[in-house]
């Protein structure tokens, strides 16, 4: 009886675990993120930033290629015309061409990643589809006056002070001017820093499903982040 009930227990938490960590097979219903993208023109695209926030899968497999996430939600066309998707931490770019096939430099969406869609016909809503999970996402270090991109895969919206900054080493500082690390939301423009006397402070309260962020390092000490929600 109880050796049972202890596999049973020992099956639910290695299925837990996985879904946290490396998920392959799809583990549930999937859920949208929709993303409003303003309407734009050939002289004048319009730029929307965005994050995959959640794990995407085609056919019940893990699949993060560029061609399943978004389908036909683009407008296709030639490189000039057709509307696009920006790697904002490569520059890699992809689009539909005339035949309505992918082209250009970037095959998948990687996890950690922003992205920009560049929009040169009307306002729609994208539609990105995937099964919510947190997981525990590295990203590379940041050398005082650097700034990185990031994405990380997300259950939820958090609390800027339960996603790993403090746990991480993120730099404090006593004002603005004084060499602490600030963080954007790429969506919003809404800035969040740590004050040394009244903790986090500024618009930016949560990491938010869907919207990528901006982390500019002002300490002269490298930052590296692991987002572990969770730990402040």
């Amino acid at each position: 009886m109880h050796f049972r009930v202890f596999f049973i227990l020992g099956m639910v938490g290695l299925r837990l675990l996985l879904v946290l960590t490396d998920i392959q097979a799809q583990p549930g219903p999937l859920e949208q993120i929709q993303v409003s993208i303003p309407g734009g023109d050939l002289a004048n695209p319009s730029y929307t930033p965005f994050a995959m926030s959640y794990y995407p899968f085609h056919e019940g497999v893990a699949n993060d290629s560029i061609h399943y996430i978004l389908e036909d939600q683009l407008v296709s066309g030639t490189s000039s015309e057709a509307d696009r998707v920006l790697n904002a931490n490569t520059g890699a770019y992809a689009y539909c061409n005339t035949s309505g096939e992918w082209s250009g430099s970037m095959t998948r969406m990687l996890n950690g990643h922003a992205f920009y869609l560049i929009n040169r016909h009307e306002a729609r809503t994208i539609m990105l589809e995937g099964f919510p999970a947190d997981s525990i996402t590295y990203i590379s270090p940041m050398p005082n006056g650097s700034f990185r991109l990031a994405a990380p895969r997300m259950l939820t919206d958090h609390p800027i002070d339960s996603v790993g900054f403090v746990y991480s080493g993120y730099h404090s500082s006593d004002n603005m001017r004084d060499g602490g690390d600030i963080v954007i939301d790429m969506v919003t423009r809404q800035i969040a820093r740590l004050d040394n006397t009244d903790g986090w402070i500024g618009t930016m309260t949560h990491l938010r499903v869907g919207q990528p962020i901006i982390v500019q390092v002002n300490h002269p000490l490298t930052f590296d982040w692991t987002y572990f929600p969770g730990h402040e």
